[in-house]
């Protein structure tokens, strides 16, 4: 099991990509059900973050992540991810994965 959450957070961390949809998108994950996702926002001076979403998703019928990210207004945001396998296991959160969601339609840069 240790094995399994080792790998779920490394392909995670590789394979999170952000779609101009926009869709957050994490590769399918061999055996994951279902994925939880937390999001936070970094609002107000001096910025704080605050977890504005934790939400318990099923996974794609390919087993991937897909996260839509529409509803979120401009600002910079973090999502942190885990995954449940066919037994009921939970990993870890994953990473933080900080985004800006842009102004114009469609916008999501990636911070470093």
């Amino acid at each position: 099991m240790k094995t399994l959450v080792l790998i779920i957070l490394g392909i995670l961390l590789m394979a999170s990509t952000t779609f101009a949809a926009p869709f957050l998108v994490c590769d399918p994950q061999a055996g994951i059900t279902q994925y939880t996702i937390e999001v936070k926002q970094q609002t107000g001076t001096p910025p704080v973050w605050s977890v504005i979403e934790t939400t318990t998703f099923a996974a794609q019928a390919d087993t991937s992540a897909r996260w839509d990210l529409a509803k979120y207004t401009v600002g910079l945001y973090s999502f942190r991810l885990k995954a449940a396998d066919v037994e009921g296991w939970w990993s870890d959160f994953s990473d933080p994965f900080d985004a800006i969601k842009c102004g114009k339609p469609g916008g999501v840069k990636i911070t470093p």
